[in-house]
């Protein structure tokens, strides 16, 4: 990333930090002051003091410095605490601030019992956010589903019939998720063993040098597959230098597609893996740029062919283009509700799978999570595609 870049984001990160913490943490004192809980009052009234205040900031910037700054062998815990800390300030954004908004109107209705309103609400808001925070904490580390995902399409062959493809997506390897969760994985695809791995971005977050030595342990799962393992770059990889991650995995036996595809023999059907940059690289480095006819150039006409984009918009072109099957992540479906509304703000597709013409996409919510270790209405996945013949 750009110096200037980097700049303009740790001052909008710090920035949308202070906003937040400001809000919120003057909110979680007011609850537990009408609840009247003297001793745990007396520490929410402290963190709505200037050094309380700075001290909230810092802590959600620690997410931002782990695995980019600091090395993850000393400071991983780092990044838990700063992620869910983070996590619990949008908690209190998201329900305590909605049950404020509840709160404000009916207090206008019913004036006269206002202070009733106020610490039923106090008391709602309170459980609803710890609740929230368990839950979304043991959501997030239980081990990824694995999707059964069926393809049914006239442009299988009977040499592709059966052919699987396990689809793993937004890992985030960084902060807060390391050698441990490539361990689960490791173990998930041994047991599924595909014919072909696929990766479809953001792998990473956070410098090379870093997290080199768990990005080569990620590799290994290629041993799984019988035609190994294919990636492409996701937006997070342009935040943490695009260029130094291909050439760490090239080196070390990965294979990266940038703008550019895979052509597979299986029997009489050739089957070709297409990988795009991603959709926001150019913003990042002026020399890059998502690029599918060229990705697509060269390849014979009756070949079956599946996308790797990373980001979901890129499937009405995909569709115009011919392409059969798309496969993206990016959403995270949210990851922490009400996010999965959000997320049309600027994708138009969420999670799961969608028909454009010819073409099947499918979305995945994510293997990994990034930011808070919370995931509230959605689920990590693993998708396992089957191709199937409708001969």
């Amino acid at each position: 990333m750009p110096v200037y870049m980097m700049l303009l984001f740790l001052i909008v990160v710090s920035s949308v930090s202070y906003a937040i913490s400001t809000y919120t943490l003057n909110r979680i004192d007011v609850l537990f002051e009408l609840l009247a809980l003297t001793e745990v009052s007396q520490w929410t009234t402290f963190l709505v003091t200037p050094w309380g205040l700075g001290i909230s900031c810092g802590g959600l910037l620690l997410y931002f410095m782990v695995a980019k700054f600091f090395s993850v062998r000393y400071t991983r815990w780092l990044g838990w605490l700063s992620g869910l800390w983070m996590g619990y300030l949008f908690l209190i954004l998201f329900y305590g601030g909605s049950l404020h908004l509840l709160e404000l109107v009916f207090g206008y209705f019913f004036s006269n019992i206002h202070h009733e309103i106020s610490v039923s609400i106090a008391y709602l808001s309170v459980i609803s956010i710890h609740i929230a925070l368990i839950y979304g904490v043991w959501n997030s580390a239980r081990t990824p589903l694995v999707k059964e995902v069926t393809i049914l399409d006239p442009h299988i062959g009977q040499a592709l019939h059966g052919y699987r493809i396990l689809q793993l997506s937004d890992i985030h390897i960084g902060p807060t998720l390391g050698i441990k969760f490539i361990k689960k994985l490791d173990r998930i695809c041994g047991q599924v063993t595909p014919d072909l791995i696929v990766m479809t971005g953001d792998l990473v977050d956070g410098d090379v040098q870093l997290l080199g030595d768990e990005v080569r342990q990620f590799l290994m799962l290629s041993e799984h597959a019988k035609q190994g393992m294919l990636l492409i770059t996701g937006n997070h990889e342009y935040i943490s230098g695009a260029q130094s991650w291909v050439d760490f995995i090239q080196s070390h036996n990965g294979d990266v597609l940038e703008n550019e595809h895979r052509l597979y023999a299986v029997g009489d059907q050739h089957l070709a893996v297409i990988g795009i940059e991603d959709w926001d690289a150019h913003k990042f480095d002026p020399t890059r740029e998502a690029s599918l006819p060229k990705a697509i150039e060269g390849l014979p006409k009756d070949c079956y062919k599946i996308l790797l984009a990373h980001q979901p918009k890129a499937a009405p072109e995909a569709a115009k283009l011919g392409i059969n099957l798309q496969l993206s992540g990016h959403t995270h479906a949210g990851q922490i509700f009400p996010f999965n509304y959000l997320i049309y703000l600027d994708q138009p597709y969420n999670v799961g799978r969608y028909m454009l013409e010819q073409m099947t996409l499918y979305v995945n919510p994510g293997t990994g999570y990034w930011g808070p270790p919370l995931r509230i209405g959605t689920r990590a996945e693993m998708t396992l595609f089957t191709l199937s013949s409708t001969a």
